[in-house]
C-alpha cells in the first residue's frame, strides 16, 4: 500500500510544472547612458538602476506591445523595475538625452569558446 502512495505522490510531484527562478539585473546610469546598454531579462525579472550621474534621471520605457513603465533616480540612489510582459522594450532619461537602454527578451549572447 505504502508502494502506490508513494508512487502517486511522485507522479504528482514530477507532473507539476517547473517554475522559472526570477533574476536580478543591474543597470549604471552614466552621463552618456547606461551600463549595459543591453539588459537580457524575462518575465518576473527585477531591474535595479543605480544613478552615477549628477542629475536626477526619470527613465521611460515602452515596449512594442504598450508596456509602459516610468521610474525616477535621484543621483547615487537606486530605482527598480519589476518586469511583467514579454516585449522588448527601448528606454531612456526624459530629463536628459543619453544613449538608449534596452530591455531585451532575447537570448543573450554566447560568448565565444576558447581553443
Amino acid at each position: 500500500m505504502l508502494r502506490y502512495v508513494m508512487f502517486a505522490v511522485l507522479s504528482v510531484f514530477f507532473a507539476l510544472p517547473t517554475v522559472a527562478e526570477a533574476r536580478i539585473h543591474y543597470v549604471i546610469i552614466t552621463t552618456l547612458g547606461f551600463f549595459p546598454q543591453t539588459t537580457y531579462v524575462d518575465a518576473g525579472d527585477v531591474v535595479f538602476f543605480k544613478n552615477d550621474d549628477e542629475l536626477t534621471h526619470k527613465l521611460a520605457g515602452a515596449g512594442s506591445a504598450g508596456w509602459p513603465w516610468s521610474v525616477t533616480v535621484a543621483p547615487a540612489e537606486w530605482g527598480v523595475v519589476y518586469v511583467t510582459k514579454t516585449a522588448e522594450s527601448t528606454y531612456n532619461s526624459v530629463t536628459a538625452p543619453l544613449e538608449d537602454g534596452v530591455l531585451s527578451f532575447q537570448d543573450p549572447p554566447h560568448e565565444a569558446q576558447a581553443d
